[in-house]
């Protein structure tokens, strides 16, 4: 879907302007339908007979879990696959333009969503036996001598089904270094060494598995169904202007547009936007120690301790700090205009001094100059 979804934007590009305009909208139209046909040919080839035992998998590691509001946010996700399913299972091989444009939604919450719910079905995975509690309580010792003598390396990190936080790390001793892997916060008391392995395939294989990715706004837009983007002269463009402009207008019209509200809104109206929605959003993952997942695995794994919460707001900017930019720059333009500053003038006393001297080199006579 994502090689399906480049080569469609592409094969759009051609059919708009420069300012990303649909000019052409019956083109536009054939090229979705093509898409839409590839993307149901493929769905049906890969996900067709797989998609259902899939889901009955997830929807069984989703009952082992405690109940929470991410777990019920993954029933509703499931349930939304399911019906998704049946309706790309339902439509037609060669669907016309109007019922390509319908299914396409549902492909595209396939492509956007169904990776959580094969995380999902991997959490059956049954891990290996760990230490003992004589053989956890000497690695613990040795790794927090090691940690104390600053030999002890942390490099990935996630949240397990029951809650526990698992850490990998090199614990180096005499120039050899083993992988461990330690249950708890590495940076606060209690945690302990639970498994000493071969390599990081190896921890990998034999610790729990890693918590799918939570769900995140599931009402919003996401890739594969994004809106087409509002047309906008580029910032480079933008710039430009404001260089070769010879007049104040001309930059003043470069501002404007810059900073243009509404629907066609200029680059700087849009980063105000975007800081005020990272502000207001209901909560963001925070990547933990490394890579924050096990190997292979998503880099965005979470528990009931990294479920989305509440963030401090980000600092907002000002409603119209443009007035000030466009008189700075059109005081540097008419500065400009002037041509380049002169040399400074010597002060006056200096040049009555010049002048007095040279009068006097004039009336000596001249001496004629040895070879």
């Amino acid at each position: 879907m994502a090689r399906l979804d480049l080569e469609t934007e592409k094969a759009l590009d051609t059919v708009r302007d420069r300012y990303g305009r649909t000019v052409h909208l019956s083109d536009a139209a054939d090229i979705r339908t093509r898409r839409t046909r590839r993307a149901l040919a493929g769905y049906r080839a890969d996900l067709g007979e797989s998609a259902l035992p899939l889901l009955a998998a997830a929807t069984q590691a989703l009952h082992t879990m405690p109940s929470s509001t991410a777990v019920q946010a993954w029933h509703e996700l499931i349930a939304s696959l399911a019906t998704s399913h049946g309706e790309i299972m339902r439509a037609s091989t060669a669907p016309s333009e109007r019922e390509a444009a319908a299914v396409w939604g549902h492909l595209a919450h396939w492509a956007d969503t169904g990776p959580i719910a094969a995380h999902l079905s991997d959490l059956h995975h049954t891990p290996a036996a760990e230490f003992t509690a004589d053989e956890s309580r000497k690695w613990t010792e040795r790794a927090q001598r090691a940690r104390r003598r600053g030999a002890l390396d942390l490099f990935e990190s996630w949240f397990s089904a029951d809650g526990r936080r698992i850490t990998l790390a090199y614990l180096v001793e005499d120039d050899d270094s083993e992988v461990v892997a330690l249950a708890g916060d590495p940076d606060a008391p209690g945690w302990a060494v639970i498994g000493r392995y071969d390599n990081e395939l190896a921890a990998g294989t034999a610790l729990p598995r890693p918590m799918p990715p939570g769900v995140l706004r599931p009402e919003g837009a996401l890739r594969f169904n994004r809106p087409d983007p509002v047309h906008e002269v580029p910032l480079q463009e933008l710039l430009r202007d404001v260089v070769e402009a010879h007049q104040a207008g001309d930059a003043s019209n470069a501002l404007l547009t810059a900073t243009e509200r509404g629907y066609e809104s200029g680059p700087m109206t849009q980063l105000q936007q975007l800081v005020q929605t990272a502000a207001a959003s209901p909560g963001r993952w925070s990547p933990y120690r490394g890579s924050a997942s096990a190997p292979g695995s998503t880099p965005w794994a979470g528990s009931s301790a990294s479920w989305p919460t509440k963030s401090a707001p980000l600092p907002q900017i000002s409603a119209r700090p443009w007035p000030s930019c466009l008189h700075t720059v059109c005081r540097t333009l008419r500065r400009q205009s002037r041509g380049p500053p002169s040399a400074p003038r010597p002060p006056q006393h200096a040049l009555h001094t010049s002048q007095r001297t040279r009068a006097e080199l004039s009336s000596r006579p001249q001496k004629a100059l040895s070879p």
